[in-house]
């Protein structure tokens, strides 16, 4: 096979993969602005539990 067939190919199995990569995407909606501000709390909240926190009323002084 010459350069031509070779691009030919690899032109036509590219848009053949491409095909499949949209397929399997979904088609979901942007998030609203209530949607995204219960993310960042949520991630904000586990961050914040992940440190150890100090008990002053229950630690050694």
């Amino acid at each position: 096979m010459g350069k031509f067939a070779n691009a030919l190919a690899w032109r036509e199995y590219e848009a053949k993969r491409d095909r499949e990569l949209d397929e399997h995407l979904d088609d979901e909606p942007p998030l609203t602005e209530a949607e995204r501000a219960a993310q960042w709390d949520d991630k904000h909240w586990e961050k914040v539990d992940a440190y150890p926190r100090t008990d002053r009323q229950w630690g050694t002084w």
